[in-house]
């Protein structure tokens, strides 16, 4: 006979192989032709909700690794919370105005950019946005991220740009804005102001430079500067010195320089000056109101004192030109020194500049220094690696320079100090970015609101043809606002300027404007989200703010700013910050490096469930290399969870919960242990995911179906399912507790890895399968205090150290060639601990399941494998091999009619055949 044929065998056409990319989109459409998204909407309006606001990545490219990890962080919490009894909506965004995508737009058109007219340019810029918006949204949708993707919230949507109006209304509104000639950062050749969101920073060879500054009517004393911007000194108009620093005159040959006091000695050594007098020794603020003579004009300049002085490096002398420098604008506010800035907007020297006009200022260096050289200024010249700002989009140095400009004043109705409150009652996750952004907004600037580019949102003001007054009106914005919300930010260009104004010059009287051309900072475009969609379509404040450690310079520090003039309080209750996607030299991806990793190719190649795996699993708080070696290991990780799936779906194909069900009292111990582990389980995750621990969910998960199941309960209980009877206490035993789990499992990674959840969810007969057509219409599972037993824990705890040592002792026998398979032994088990015999004598019955073996007996001696807490022996064990379970036992050949078989397996033969004659005869 073929005992094969009795053999409860797993069954299921759940597929070993993942197949992931041809299966995801197979499953995206169900997810579409069930409404999904809609359907969870529509359940879930009247309960409490949870907003994750989106921050909008430019719609410039497809999606880059980094925003794929956002979009997939983002969506693990989304999903979290649905399934946690919350209405979590989530609308993504899409930032579609500004240099970026203006940038790259001129870059394809090349030199037919200089030919086309702005109206032109802004519509190829909404066209390349609009191209780009949808395949971000596509591969979005193919990462199996939730939201609204039918409606989501794009900059350039009409309705979109007049909330950001209407925000700009309530800053004038409430005095905020003022408009003002002062130095900003500027790219001379994206020809426009730059935030300091839009800087960075790269290590350059500059010329460094120490210039005398002598002291007029004072024989050859000279106070020593250090500059390492040469091209900054036409418009010097004084130097700096710090009030409580000594300063030293120090006498060489024939002359005396003054530095200060703390830097003598390096400074000395740069110059090379070994022999030199100290005559005196003064405080900064006794050298205050001397004039110098300039460096390059035959005119004064000041000596003033300044708080912002360092001793780090320097002289401790500095050189002031507040039309290049903001500290060096405020100062000379202060004193009322003239803001000088005899530059164009291409970086050219005008006329201000004397001889140098003409020249870019980069190039007028080399020329500058060859000046002061000749004058008998220069002290000593060399090239040195110094950190300089540069333009995030087309990558080159950037400038200081004084121009008109839209500013929000930060100081105004003591906003500075209401947004570092409101820092204050924020939470901050990881706690290190509370002071980060705190730093950033104790230290900041006003904010420049204006750039000199095309594409974007315009500014709302006009200015007198007559008098040039410029005019910031109330009813003038609120006329913009309307007119644009019906036919978008082009109505701005398009319309005449009397269509948003009636009223005559408030200085002059006159009656004939002009428009602003300037736009918005592409900032103040993304920041007015909390307006244009927290407030319009959600819930005010946000729960959550999530983006990337840059954004506490960029959109978390933008939208504090707004929403606290605007509301009177931060846009968001919390906010989430992640570190950045390196390549794994942690160098930052770019095409010239030749490092950059499309996540589509991921998906192409591994499938979108992976790579989110594969995200769960890092330490998102720090700044991440991408290794494909640990995205193959992932893998690997992903196929043993699937295995376990598998094989929990397999030996449940004949379980109906609502008839084979045994109650928990029934259970055997070992069952009731795997349901006290699972609740274990359950709130590790579940304590994991509001916190956002994800890596933590990983490894308990992981654990759990690779050491806990497969390598443990799963394997122990094989037997249990495959050759007992189909319907013996045993087996469905055994089921009611895989069934326990499956359904718990499935639901606890759904917002993990969303495809296998719900592929594993459409095999499975639920209890909860018929009124959830996919597991993410489900919810997580709850703790079940009837199944937490912490003693029966401690046992069971204690007999999986046991079983280490025993397959420790049958490892050795295997490589001795004693046994082959485990059920080949028989084990003799010695320690002497009392406690340990109690607990073997008291499982005795239970062990050779528990170690896998045929049996187990109790020696008087240790002459075993010694483990951790046994002495274990390994014997052949007696009897003969059950044709059927394999089990050797000295029972097999006591049944005349089975002779092959052990005592149990023959009883499962007799039930075999009693039930098959019944459900013949009936």
């Amino acid at each position: 006979m073929n005992y094969k044929d009795t053999i409860n065998l797993p069954k299921t056409d759940f597929p070993m192989k993942a197949n992931l990319p041809e299966k995801e989109p197979q499953l995206l459409k169900f997810w579409d032709s069930i409404k999904l998204y809609d359907s969870i909407r529509k359940r879930d309006k009247a309960k409490k909700k949870y907003i994750l606001h989106d921050g909008p990545p430019y719609a410039d490219a497809s999606l880059h690794i980094g925003t794929a990890f956002n979009r997939i962080l983002k969506d693990f919490i989304i999903k979290y919370f649905t399934m946690s009894g919350y209405d979590a909506p989530f609308i993504p965004g899409w930032d579609c105005h500004g240099m970026p995508i203006e940038h790259k737009v001129v870059r394809e058109l090349g030199h037919k950019a200089e030919k086309i007219s702005k109206e032109e340019l802004r519509q190829k810029c909404k066209e390349f946005a609009s191209k780009f918006v949808n395949i971000q949204l596509n591969e979005c949708k193919r990462l199996g991220t939730f939201g609204d993707w039918e409606h989501p919230y794009l900059t350039m949507d009409p309705k979109y740009e007049a909330k950001v109006i209407d925000t700009f209304k309530g800053l004038v509104a409430k005095g905020f804005v003022y408009r003002d000639r002062r130095p900003v950062h500027w790219c001379t050749s994206c020809k426009t102001a730059l935030a300091e969101a839009e800087l960075e920073y790269k290590e350059i060879p500059s010329p460094s430079i120490y210039v005398r500054f002598p002291i007029k009517n004072q024989h050859k004393q000279s106070f020593l500067i250090w500059t390492t911007t040469p091209w900054t000194l036409p418009a010097n108009v004084a130097v700096a010195l710090h009030p409580d620093f000594k300063y030293d005159f120090v006498r060489l040959k024939d002359e005396t320089l003054i530095i200060v006091d703390s830097l003598r000695d390096r400074v000395l050594r740069k110059l090379g000056i070994k022999e030199y007098e100290i005559t005196k020794t003064v405080r900064g603020k006794d050298l205050e109101g001397l004039d110098c003579e300039h460096p390059i004009f035959s005119k004064t300049s000041k000596v003033i004192i300044a708080d912002f002085v360092k001793e780090e490096s320097g002289t401790g002398c500095v050189h002031i030109a507040p039309g290049h420098g903001y500290e060096d604008y405020q100062i000379g506010t202060k004193y009322g020194l003239p803001l000088i800035s005899p530059v164009d907007e291409e970086g050219v020297f005008t006329d201000g500049a004397g001889r140098f006009a003409g020249k870019h200022v980069f190039d007028a260096d080399p020329h500058i220094v060859e000046f002061l050289k000749n004058r008998g200024l220069l002290i000593h010249y060399e090239n040195a690696p110094h950190s300089y700002p540069h333009c995030w989009r087309c990558g080159n140095p950037l400038i200081f320079r004084a121009a008109p400009q839209w500013f929000l004043n930060i100081e105004h109705k003591d906003l500075r100090k209401r947004c570092i409150a409101a820092i204050e009652r924020v939470e901050w996750i990881p706690s290190w970015s509370k002071e980060r952004i705190l730093h950033m907004v104790v230290d900041r600037p006003d904010w420049c609101l204006s750039r000199q580019r095309a594409w974007g949102i315009p500014i709302p003001a006009i200015y007198c043809k007559s008098c040039g007054t410029p005019i910031l009106d109330l009813s003038i914005i609120e006329k913009a606002k309307s007119i644009i919300e019906k036919e978008g930010a082009e109505a701005w260009f398009k319309h005449d300027v009397n269509d948003f104004n009636k009223e005559p010059c408030p200085q002059c009287g006159k009656s004939e404007f002009i428009k602003e051309k300037d736009i918005f900072d592409v900032w103040f475009d993304s920041s007015s989200s909390y307006n244009g969609v927290v407030k319009e379509s959600l819930r005010f404040p946000a729960d959550l703010y999530f983006e990337a450690v840059d954004q506490h310079r960029g959109w978390f520090q933008h939208s504090l700013i707004l929403s606290m003039v605007t509301e009177g309080e931060a846009a968001f209750k919390s906010v989430l910050t992640h570190g950045l996607i390196l390549d794994k030299k942690f160098r930052k991806m770019s095409k010239s490096l030749g490092n950059v990793v499309s996540p589509m190719d991921v998906v192409k190649d591994y499938g979108a469930d992976i790579l989110r795996l594969y995200f769960s699993s890092l330490d998102y708080t720090k700044d991440i290399p991408f290794d494909p070696e640990t995205l193959n290991s992932v893998a690997l990780t992903y196929r043993h969870i699937r295995n376990t799936f598998k094989f929990l779906l397999g030996n449940l194909y004949d379980f109906d919960p609502k008839r084979n069900s045994i109650t928990y009292e029934k259970l055997p111990e070992i069952d009731k242990f795997m349901l006290h582990r699972l609740q274990v389980l359950i709130q590790k995750i579940l304590k994991a995911y509001p916190k956002f621990e994800f890596y933590k969910i990983y490894h308990s998960f992981q654990n759990f179906c690779t050491v806990e199941l497969s390598k443990f309960y799963l394997d122990i209980l094989k037997d249990r399912l495959y050759t007992y009877g189909k319907d013996s206490l045993d087996r469905r035993s055994a089921q009611t507790v895989l069934y326990e789990i499956l359904d718990s499992l499935a639901r606890l990674i759904a917002p993990i890895m969303p495809f296998t959840a719900e592929e594993v969810w459409q095999h499975f007969r639920g209890k909860d399968r018929v009124n959830n057509s996919s597991v993410h219409l489900a919810h997580m599972p709850q703790i079940r205090e009837e199944y937490i037993d912490e003693e029966l824990a401690r046992r069971w705890e204690s007999l999986i150290d046991l079983r280490d040592d025993a397959l420790l002792a049958l490892e050795r026998a295997r490589k001795a060639k004693l046994i082959g398979n485990s059920l080949e032994a028989k084990l003799i088990l010695w320690t002497d601990d009392d406690i340990v015999r109690q607990l073997i004598s008291r499982y005795l019955n239970d062990l050779p399941y528990i170690f896998i073996v045929s049996s187990v007996a109790i020696g008087d001696k240790d002459e075993g494998v010694r483990g951790k807490k046994l002495s274990v022996r390994v014997e052949r064990a007696p009897g003969r091999k059950c044709e059927r379970c394999w089990i050797y036992s000295t029972t097999v050949g006591n049944s005349d009619e089975f002779p092959t078989l052990c005592a149990k397996c023959v009883e499962v033969m007799k039930w075999i055949e009693q039930n098959s004659s019944t459900s013949k005869s009936s």
